[in-house]
């Protein structure tokens, strides 16, 4: 079915330029549905105030409608036209497609001709109308989600006004509901469907034989028992369809008076203008209907799947799928078209959402405006006014940070990650064992090459930690949930939850620390007190060698610094790829969503890997050095 259409090269023109034609047309559409919605709040307004305003200003209203409604309709009817013919020409490629097959085929396919002709037809017809509802919705819904959100401020009534977009939540959860629900009560259908068009086939297939042979077939007992079959099903369908219709009329009567119900109040109270109840109203339908598009498609869903199962079993009886989906580059072929599907989906769902979108509808951006967080929230105690040591009643001066749980958060990760891999270790590793080996064998050797393998062991727990410490707080600060739970104040957050830990100068200034302590135990440990001895340089002063003495004693004096402003470099170089990394997601996130920052979370992905690395190989190189007996030229006279 789609191989025939979007993988023939026949077809490329028409399949993918009458993708994008439809995708355009659509966008267009999209755009005028929310400048209309923003035309309802200007004009019932002016309704509202009818005895206070001018009657040209009503007629100015009027002429701005038909400025947008005239384009609409054009656009709309060109769109459906175009539809009409995308969809036949679908068809007539998945004719010709099956044909060669078909004919080809020795056997006997029992209603072939139906398959080819009927469903075909009806294949087409289905996915013309479907396909264009839902592509509609979804640029429907998230255009007017936005809008939604924004005007669930107006809610007044109690619980429903606590909750941030409450609209949107109702809206969701209703059509969420009547889908289940709707599933439940149509849950026969689609197999009433399925066995409606078989016992037709086979009243269908005893006439045909009955034009070349009217003796042997069609006889009165035959056509009498096939009919009563048919009979039969369509009751059990009539009666099945008619408490769907029942429980669909009744959901969808139900709907209209809902977001009246929650905003009129408001109406009454002056909370809110004519103009604001008849745009919510309007976006409520809009995102509301976009979410029930299937439980108000459900019948046609049922029988373009009772389609799509009989031409599945047709492709396969002629040897269709065989020929076509049994090579490599076909299956890859079918997997892209699927992706960039996919991609050009959440490209377009993106930009909508995004800035630029948001600013091409003249709607405010769904999405939060770039907010980095330099220094570490407060997680608990909450106490307003405090900062972190502040003593507060009771004595207490601990505070829990976001920085803090985001490192907890990582480690009990690294721990469990471990743990499960290495509880039931095998001969033959399971795939989680065998990346923990490989991973292991892979740091260790890292570090043999560096100090050798009589020290490797001694030193791996300490380099491997803070390179997988550095990786996971770097890696899992990308998921969303990172940005997404925050304390919220006017609807923005202003203290995250969770946060890439690497983002708070404190927590690479911690690990840079934690480096130099180590470097400089291992050092007094393996060389003893003559470690210092590179730093405090008096041999040369001794020995009365002036000049010499003081230069030793410059070079020991720059030894000393380059030691501790290392723990500054390891800090910022850390927290600046980190927080420039969090910097750029968040902006390319805001202006153009989802596909935009795909290549943006892969290099933060591959920084993350390198900044961890650097951190972990530089300790181990500094330790090296350390361990290392340091030997003095003295200049003998």
């Amino acid at each position: 079915m789609l191989k025939s259409f979007f993988l023939d090269k026949k077809w490329t023109l028409w399949a993918w330029g009458g993708f994008a034609f439809i995708i355009g047309s659509l966008l267009a559409q999209t755009w005028i549905d929310v400048k209309i919605n923003q035309w309802y709040k200007g004009f019932y307004d002016l309704l509202q105030e009818a005895t206070e305003r001018d009657v040209s200003e009503f007629y100015d209203g009027i002429f701005l409608f038909l400025k947008l409604a005239v384009p609409y309709v054009i656009i709309y009817t060109i769109t459906n036209y175009f539809t009409r013919l995308y969809a036949f020409r679908w068809r007539e490629a998945m004719t010709f497609g099956y044909m060669p097959y078909w004919k080809k085929l020795d056997a006997k396919v029992e209603g072939a001709s139906q398959r080819i002709q009927e469903d075909c037809m009806n294949f087409a017809r289905i996915v013309e109308s479907i396909g264009l509802q839902v592509i509609r919705a979804v640029m429907l819904l998230i255009a007017f989600i936005p809008i939604l959100w924004g005007l669930s401020s107006n809610v007044i009534i109690p619980w429903f006004k606590d909750i941030s977009g409450s609209l949107v939540w109702i809206s969701l959860t209703a059509s969420l509901g009547g889908v289940l629900m709707s599933w439940f009560v149509g849950i026969k259908l689609p197999g009433l469907e399925y066995n409606n068009q078989v016992v037709e086939a086979a009243f269908r297939k005893e006439l045909v034989y009955a034009e070349d042979d009217r003796v042997e077939y069609a006889k009165p007992p035959t056509i009498f028992e096939l009919f009563v079959g048919i009979k039969f099903n369509y009751h059990r369908l009539f009666l099945h369809y008619g408490y769907f219709d029942l429980w669909l009329i009744m959901y969808n009567q139900s709907m209209i008076i809902v977001p009246y119900v929650l905003m009129g109040p408001g109406l009454f109270t002056g909370a809110m203008t004519l103009g604001i109840l008849i745009q919510t109203s309007s976006a409520f339908r809009e995102v509301q209907g976009s979410f029930s598009l299937f439980m108000q498609n459900w019948t046609r869903i049922t029988e373009l799947r009772s389609i799509f199962k009989r031409l599945n079993e047709f492709e396969k009886n002629i040897g269709f799928k065989e020929s076509k989906g049994s090579s490599l580059s076909t299956q890859v072929k079918a997997g892209l078209v699927l992706v960039g599907i996919v991609i050009v989906a959440l490209g377009l769902a993106g930009f909508i959402m995004g800035a630029i979108g948001s600013a091409f509808l003249g709607t405010e951006s769904f999405l939060s405006k770039p907010h980095v967080e330099l220094p570490a929230s407060r997680i608990f105690p909450v106490v307003e006014g405090a900062h972190i040591g502040q003593k507060l009643e009771g004595g207490n001066q601990f505070f829990l940070t976001n920085t803090i749980l985001s490192s907890l958060t990582a480690s009990i990760l690294l721990i469990i990650l471990f743990v499960g891999g290495t509880r039931r270790t095998r001969l033959v590793p399971s795939r989680l064992q065998g990346l923990l080996e490989i991973m292991v064998e892979g740091l260790l050797g890292f570090i043999e090459s560096v100090v050798g393998p009589a020290r490797s062991r001694q030193i791996f727990p300490i380099i491997a930690t803070i390179f997988l410490f550095v990786l996971f707080n770097a890696w899992i600060g990308l998921l969303p949930v990172y940005q997404s739970l925050g304390f919220k104040e006017a609807g923005e957050i202003h203290g995250h939850i969770l946060r890439p830990a690497g983002t708070d100068v404190n927590m690479p200034l911690a690990l840079a620390l934690v480096s130099f302590v180590l470097v400089e135990y291992l050092g007094i440990r393996a060389v003893g007190f003559s470690y210092f001895s590179k730093f405090f340089r008096f041999g040369n002063l001794i020995r009365g060698r002036i000049g010499m003495g003081i230069i030793d004693l410059f070079v020991g004096v720059l030894e000393l610094l380059s030691e501790f402003i290392r723990i500054i470099s390891f800090s910022f170089r850390l927290f600046g790829n980190m927080t420039a990394g969090e910097i750029l997601l968040l902006v390319s996130g805001f202006l153009v969503s989802f596909v935009f920052t795909i290549p943006f979370y892969g290099l933060e992905l591959l920084v993350g890997f390198i900044q961890a690395l650097i951190f972990a190989g530089l300790t181990l190189v500094f330790i090296s050095v350390a361990v290392t007996p340091h030997e003095h030229e003295e200049e003998h006279a």
